[in-house]
């Protein structure tokens, strides 16, 4: 059984593919045998009642058998001792928009949120960037933010900053973090959207 959800919510019978030898049952609607129709052109579905009732079972079973959707998201560690620096970047958000395309770097639109673990209490650096560190490009904001459950860090910048940098004291335990770049450039327009990549290290 093969089911890929799309954006962050699952459906019952949406992007699944129950496979069994040569045939392959789609989204409950379609059954195909493969080895005959590579294509999967011909819907043999009516022709099998049995196998689309045995298929069938085997997927609400499998449905049946999932936990929480809410309990599946794993958080980000941060501080780790086998992992004291780690990479964060906007397709992990679990929150907000969701920048799935490297075209979403050029817009200033995107916001999310990422579920992070601090694992020991301490002083954290962020850096955060618009684009990663290989593409050495400007973020383009004039001021940057970062909030991690309910401590907060801002810096100011130059359109030109290719990364900001604050450094922030954390306790252990589990929140929300989200990240703020804005463009006070101009009086009328002043976007605002999320870093896209981050850079966390524990610092002690």
């Amino acid at each position: 059984i093969v089911q890929c959800p799309r954006k962050r919510e699952r459906f019952k019978w949406q992007n699944v593919s129950v496979k069994d030898k040569h045939w392959r049952f789609g989204d409950g609607k379609e059954l195909d045998n493969v080895a005959l129709d590579r294509g999967q052109l011909n819907n043999v579905m009516d022709d099998h009642p049995q196998l689309v009732e045995t298929l069938t079972d085997h997927y609400e079973a499998f449905w049946n058998s999932l936990a929480p959707a809410e309990d599946l998201i794993p958080p980000h560690i941060l501080g780790a001792e086998d992992m004291p620096q780690l990479r964060l970047n906007g397709m992990d958000w679990y929150k907000g928009d969701a920048p799935w395309t490297q075209g979403a770097l050029d817009n200033k639109t995107s916001q999310g949120s990422w579920l992070v673990e601090i694992a020991r209490d301490g002083r954290y650096r962020f850096e955060l960037r618009r684009y990663p560190r290989e593409a050495s490009k400007a973020i383009g904001a004039t001021k940057a933010m970062v909030e991690v459950g309910d401590v907060m860090s801002e810096i100011n910048l130059g359109l030109n900053n290719k990364k900001a940098v604050v450094e922030m004291n954390l306790n252990q335990g589990r929140y929300d973090m989200t990240t703020t770049f804005r463009d006070q450039s101009t009086p009328e327009e002043q976007p605002e959207w999320g870093a896209y990549y981050v850079y966390v290290s524990f610092l002690n």
